[in-house]
């Protein structure tokens, strides 16, 4: 049992599994907002030319590179279902951009848990 903090102040107290258990979840969403991006990021716009018609692209490019990159990469690549979209926009990498700036909070967060966990006026690990 230790002592909780909110705001700094000392609180009411909670285990340390208690708050490490905080932390656990706050990775594992961090996890799965960063897993979520995959799809959106590995829609590949090539074969849609300048514009997204695919205007003189040969057959099947678009699908085979795909393909190819997927299988030397191991990541789920295909060819975008709408190039024009994928060309136009880069919706999946301020999606990306937004995950991962989820995670560093919550990382930096954790990293001044910890740091918090040495201090207190009254009940601090290191007194």
């Amino acid at each position: 049992v230790k002592i909780g903090r909110t705001h700094l102040q000392d609180a009411t107290p909670l285990t340390l599994g208690q708050e490490i258990s905080g932390w656990v979840a706050q990775l594992a969403h961090g996890r799965r907002h960063v897993e979520q991006v995959l799809p959106h990021l590995c829609e590949l716009a090539l074969g849609g030319t300048a514009v997204g018609t695919g205007l003189n692209a040969p057959k099947g490019y678009a699908e085979g590179v795909a393909r190819e990159l997927a299988v030397i990469t191991g990541l789920p690549f295909v060819t975008s279902p709408n190039k024009f979209e994928a060309l136009a926009s880069v919706d999946a990498l301020v999606f990306a951009h937004g995950a991962l700036k989820t995670l560093a909070a919550s990382l930096m967060k954790i990293a001044n848990d910890v740091r918090w966990l040495a201090s207190g006026p009254r009940s601090g690990i290191g007194e």
